[in-house]
């Protein structure tokens, strides 16, 4: 299971690019723990996620095939835009409309 202080941090790390990498290793500074991303996303149409699994079911996985794990968080970014437009239709489609 994931504790609210991991899927806090790991809401926090999505915003470092190198999390989007295939097989990055990173620490999440909440609570100490490792994580791996075993599949992403960093499309031009601004989609950006990471499946990330612990360090320790990465490597009793890593070998096998297909690879099994109990604990995969699908982590994504938030919008992101220069143009302040998007921004404000991105904000009246997901707060204003849908409640």
């Amino acid at each position: 299971m994931v504790s609210d202080a991991q899927n806090w941090g790991l809401s926090n790390l999505i915003y470092d690019d190198s999390t989007l990498s295939l097989n990055h290793i990173f620490n999440n500074p909440e609570d100490n723990s490792k994580w791996v991303t075993v599949n992403s996303i960093n499309n031009p149409s601004g989609l950006q996620a990471a499946a990330v699994v612990p360090l320790s079911e990465w490597e009793a996985q890593k070998n096998k095939n297909p690879k099994k794990y109990d604990t995969i968080v699908v982590v994504a970014r938030g919008s992101e835009s220069n143009n302040a437009l998007d921004v404000v239709q991105d904000w009246l489609v997901a707060d204003v409309y849908q409640g």
